[in-house]
């Protein structure tokens, strides 16, 4: 008798589960899925972020996945993360650093309410 794989469980109750390849993910799970943006992992390119279709069956049957993301990565379902988490975010350069735009937004306004300092 064949031992089952350690995610089977889930894997059978039909939900995405992190580890399985990302061609059986998209597979089982387009017609609730999509395509989101492209999102770095550890500084690189090559992550692909993948949330439910706001369709009422897709919330039905992925309950968990509505407040959900999840992040295709080296060909597997990397990791399934609150969908804030893997939004993509702007960034602006401020004083010659990467910072995120609501971030550069804040230290823009405190900027200009900071008195200028003299010579």
């Amino acid at each position: 008798q064949a031992a089952e794989a350690p995610d089977a469980g889930e894997a059978d109750k039909g939900q995405p589960v992190e580890g399985m390849p990302a061609s059986d993910f998209k597979t089982k799970f387009s017609r609730c899925f999509e395509y989101r943006n492209d999102s770095l992992v550890n500084g690189l390119a090559g992550g692909q972020v993948w949330g439910l279709k706001d369709l009422s069956i897709c919330r039905d049957l992925h309950p968990t996945f509505v407040s959900n993301s999840v992040l295709l990565y080296e060909d597997k379902l990397s990791a399934i993360r609150p969908n804030e988490e893997l939004a993509r975010k702007q960034y602006l350069l401020v004083d010659g650093k990467l910072v995120p735009f609501e971030e550069a937004e804040k230290l823009k306004k405190e900027k200009e309410a900071a008195p200028a300092a003299s010579p």
